[in-house]
């Protein structure tokens, strides 16, 4: 049996093994109900502009080999921490030349002002674990990181907005294990699964070659500019 075989089909038997509730449930599981009043600020977006997963299809099932982006991955138990949830992992090898960095997604998701976005998660509590500011790069460069009332939130929610790079686990305080990166661009980035009618988004490009079977870990509190467009 090729290692490929062996990595792919000892993360599905972690899948039964550790069985999950189901995802949604998951993680809409401490939300509140919506005051009325607040109804009107909710957003959606379209997820075929910024290539999320698409709208009126499931997301894949745990242990399930799937298609995103052009390259295959795996959702199945986290291997960080037995309370880490579920995790994104590669499904084939992804080779990164060297001082380089591979495109893999975007992380997506209906966009909020800083006072839309406070106002909401006070009973949405679920857009807080997945929420990413989208422009705190931008922000520092401007010297203007305590400037609360310019941050762009992301409401990155996996089951609820399709955000496939919501899986992707957080590897703050294990920094020799993050093998990816999240990359503020604006205006800059054209990519097949993407269009040019986007004017923020945030990409996840791994910075490391990985081998089937590793799970993808990223350092939240971190990104940078794009520094240039990656090809097609």
């Amino acid at each position: 049996m090729s290692r490929t075989r062996q990595a792919l089909e000892m993360l599905q038997r972690d899948v039964l093994r550790r069985s999950m509730p189901p995802g949604y449930m998951t993680e809409t599981s401490e939300d509140f109900p919506l005051p009325a009043a607040l109804r009107s600020i909710f957003c959606t977006y379209n997820r075929q502009l910024y290539g999320g997963w698409p709208q009126g299809t499931s997301i894949p099932n745990d242990g399930e080999v799937f298609s995103y982006w052009g390259r295959r991955y795996l959702i199945a138990p986290s291997t960080i921490s037995a309370n880490a949830g579920r995790g994104l992992f590669v499904a084939q090898p992804v080779h990164v030349p060297a001082n380089s960095e591979v495109t893999l997604m975007s992380y997506c998701g209906p966009m909020y002002t800083w006072s839309a976005w406070h106002r909401l998660v006070r009973y949405v509590r679920s857009m807080t674990t997945y929420g990413l500011c989208a422009n705190s790069v931008s922000l520092g460069e401007q010297n203007m990181t305590r400037a609360y009332g310019q941050r762009i939130y992301i409401d990155g929610r996996p089951y609820t907005q399709g955000n496939i790079a919501g899986f992707i686990n957080s590897s703050r305080g294990r920094d020799h294990y993050t093998n990816c990166v999240f990359v503020e661009c604006r205006n800059s980035h054209i990519h097949e699964h993407m269009t040019e009618d986007v004017p923020m988004y945030i990409l996840v490009s791994t910075i490391r070659s990985l081998r089937v079977g590793d799970e993808l870990l990223i350092n939240y509190p971190w990104r940078r500019r794009e520094r240039a467009p990656n090809p097609i």
